[in-house]
């Protein structure tokens, strides 16, 4: 039982680490002076851009995300491999951000939810 969060922290820590040098391409002035007046705040701040970054580069797993997290526990949007991962990996939590952020690591991370999100037909192009 205990699997679940070290699995959801280390692929959170994984998508961060891959996505940060992403988001420091382009710091802006007050992005640059928060590294020297709160460093670990601007760690943080960059992690949260990269990745948030990166799930909008793809636009289906922007939009399973999205769809996912205004469902409530138990309720379908058609893309059960995704739905079983994020419900794990959320704990079931019907806090919206939870389970944006649960289906958008499962839909990056679990290789069944990732093949059927990428098959999905959401009707968007990827923003950017």
């Amino acid at each position: 039982m205990k699997k679940f969060p070290l699995l959801a922290a280390t692929a959170a820590l994984l998508i961060t680490t891959l996505s940060v040098p992403a988001a420091n391409a382009e710091l802006t002035q007050t992005e640059r002076d928060q590294f020297r007046t709160d460093p670990v705040g601007a760690i943080a701040w960059q992690a949260i851009k990269g990745s948030s970054e990166y799930v909008r580069a793809d636009g289906n797993t922007m939009m399973a995300a999205s769809f996912f997290s205004m469902t409530s526990p138990g309720e379908s949007i058609g893309l059960p491999a995704l739905e079983n991962c994020a419900e794990r990996v959320g704990s079931s939590s019907p806090a919206g951000g939870v389970r944006y952020v649960a289906a958008a690591l499962c839909a990056t991370f679990d290789r069944n939810a990732r093949s059927q999100v990428q098959r999905g037909d959401f009707g968007y192009a990827p923003l950017g």
